[in-house]
């Protein structure tokens, strides 16, 4: 399989448009979930570290093998590699409001970090619990390992500000790269038609554009990786005071045993 869509955003974890472009005949969509259920966490820390253009390619081309277009971070910051690999892949920019992305952006993706960052572990309930989350889980190791490369534009600074320049840099830049008949600059409130006629497909029949809510989903796995930190703190915590019942359970079973058989 051929990638034949160049996902470009700058991290928007769009479900909606995943879910449009699946329904548009994309079935294997490489996004940060990938990264996850492929454990490519240190493929895609290599990519990022690797200086050499030839073997970086490599790197990209096989972390997106079998996969039909690519959205969200890790793979969308490598639109330009892509666009070398695949010389026929159109590229998609997803596109919405800078400051109401970085609303968004910063009370999901980049709350990580900020829970991270200096006096950031009682900036809110969760934060601490996802700092053992991330430092204790498999998963956790590998996400933070791939932070400071996905995160290395911002320069640490979050603040919704920060987090709007970056974004209208982020698309010019794209804009810039990109020849024009290769690219889609596209909001999801525009629906079906623009990318479809892009992409050279039929729009669906019936049915609206998908419409799901990234921020709701984000917030449900930032609670759940702060509570499994909490509960992981707690196991730690109550491990020694396991060991002993069991050990003093061990002892009297022993012991009644012994006495049993005299």
């Amino acid at each position: 399989i051929s990638l034949g869509l160049v996902g470009s955003e700058m991290c928007i974890r769009d479900r909606s448009t995943m879910a449009a472009l699946e329904i548009l005949g994309f079935e294997n969509v490489h996004h940060m979930q990938a990264v996850v259920e492929h454990d490519q966490f240190s493929w895609w820390v290599a990519a990022f570290g690797e200086q050499d253009k030839g073997k970086r390619l490599e790197l990209v081309r096989r972390g997106l093998q079998g996969f039909q277009a690519n959205l969200d971070f890790p793979s969308c910051l490598f639109y330009r590699d892509l666009m070398e690999l695949f010389p026929k892949a159109k590229v998609l920019l997803t596109s919405r409001d800078a400051d109401s992305w970085a609303r968004s952006a910063a009370q999901t993706v980049f709350f990580v970090p900020k829970c991270l960052s200096a006096g950031g572990l009682w900036r809110d309930w969760r934060c601490a619990g996802i700092y053992v989350f991330l430092h204790a889980t498999p998963f956790g190791a590998g996400f933070r390992k791939l932070m400071p490369a996905m995160f290395a534009r911002f320069n640490n600074n979050f603040t919704e500000a920060a987090l709007a320049s970056e974004m209208v840099k982020w698309e010019a830049e794209v804009e810039a790269n990109v020849p024009p008949d290769r690219l889609l600059k596209f909001d999801v409130r525009q629906g079906w038609a623009p990318l479809a006629d892009f992409l050279g497909v039929a729009p669906p029949p019936d049915g609206d554009f998908p419409r799901v809510n990234d921020r709701n989903i984000f917030q449900a796995l930032l609670t759940a990786m702060g509570v499994l930190g909490y509960l992981a703190t707690l196991l730690v915590l109550a491990s020694p005071w396991v060991l002993y019942h069991l050990a003093r359970c061990c002892v009297q079973r022993l012991s009644s045993d012994h006495h049993k058989t005299e």
